[in-house]
């Protein structure tokens, strides 16, 4: 015990009368010890009462470095406290807001709160991704009447049919395609025609 009080004494020289960090293992390998034998003797001393000893930890650990004022040094005014309450009213309102908005673009929203515009949406989020669904179904389903009037018609390459359909969106037109050929509304001829199944 002599030698541990005496090599914390020469190397934590802050250690009398405030609490300080020490390395149980660098006392451990000075004094050829395990750092189970030195937790073990600084468990001792504090229930001697010789120190106050906090065993180490792996748990986060937090320490205020300015004092905590108490409930009476604190001074609002009521037109101070009308203006916090104010402030945390509208941040509330905000959140509900964005959680029950069912159009627009929550990216939109959220760089709205935070002071910066912007006009594109995200195409992301799910408010955006539920506009485009309805969007692409309408834009679908256009797709799908015209392609079948046009194979009713006659068989057609998928070449021409991009000609008489695409107007701007190709991958529609595939994803059309596709759907009605797993439908077996259409078919592919022996010429690699469209055709009416």
């Amino acid at each position: 015990m002599k030698e541990l009080l005496h090599l914390m004494l020469r190397n934590y020289r802050e250690i009398i009368g405030t609490h300080i960090k020490i390395s149980e293992d660098f006392l451990a390998k000075s004094l050829g010890l395990s750092a189970t034998q030195v937790i073990s003797k600084l468990k001792y001393l504090a229930q001697l009462e010789v120190v106050h000893y906090k065993e180490r930890s792996n748990k986060p650990q937090i320490t205020f470095v300015v004092p905590r004022l108490d409930s009476k040094s604190l001074h609002f005014t009521q037109e101070q406290y009308n203006g916090r309450k104010s402030r945390a009213l509208q941040k509330m309102e905000a959140v509900i807001r964005y959680v029950k908005a069912e159009t627009g673009c929550r990216n939109q929203m959220l760089l709205s709160y935070f002071g910066e515009s912007t006009t594109a949406r995200c195409n992301s989020c799910d408010l955006c991704l539920k506009g485009s669904a309805i969007t692409l179904s309408n834009e679908f389903d256009q797709a799908r009447r015209q392609v079948k009037q046009i194979v009713e018609k006659d068989s057609i390459s998928l070449q021409h049919l991009k000609k008489m359909v695409v107007k701007d969106n190709e991958a529609v037109l595939i994803n059309v395609v596709q759907w009605l050929l797993d439908n077996k509304e259409i078919k592919i001829d022996k010429q690699e025609r469209l055709c009416i199944n």
